[in-house]
């Protein structure tokens, strides 16, 4: 590129000042500096770079798929699966919360009218 006109950064990388750029060269390296970052964030987000996270992927599934095959598994079963546990747990914890409020009431039978008594009997020694 004609004139760049550069210092060299903390990086490594030449920054090139823009100003010295013909238009169309501006255009072009803006669109690259785009395209970079472009990449460089979707390299971030799946934590490799794309090519490799595909190649990854399709690995473990046809691997998992394999194994859902042996057990004659289908995602609907993993499904219906996980939701069924989920509201097991969901009803046995209400369950569990019934008994100890049932706990609470009865214990409560017991305890609040003789605290009231004490209240009572120690307010008329006063």
């Amino acid at each position: 590129m004609a004139g760049t006109g550069g210092v060299e950064c903390a990086h490594g990388r030449i920054a090139v000042a823009l100003a010295t750029f013909t238009p169309y060269e501006q255009i072009t390296h803006r669109a690259q500096t785009r395209q970079e970052w472009i990449v460089s964030a979707l390299s971030r987000f799946l934590g490799d770079s794309p090519w490799r996270v595909v190649i990854k992927l399709l690995l473990i599934s046809l691997i998992v798929g394999y194994i859902m095959h042996m057990f004659d598994w289908t995602p609907w079963d993993i499904y219906y699966g996980i939701r069924d546990a989920v509201m097991d747990i969901w009803h046995a914890g209400f369950d569990a919360l019934g008994r100890f409020a049932g706990y609470i009431l009865i214990g409560a039978m017991v305890v609040v009218p003789i605290f009231l008594l004490a209240r009572v009997l120690s307010f008329r020694r006063n």
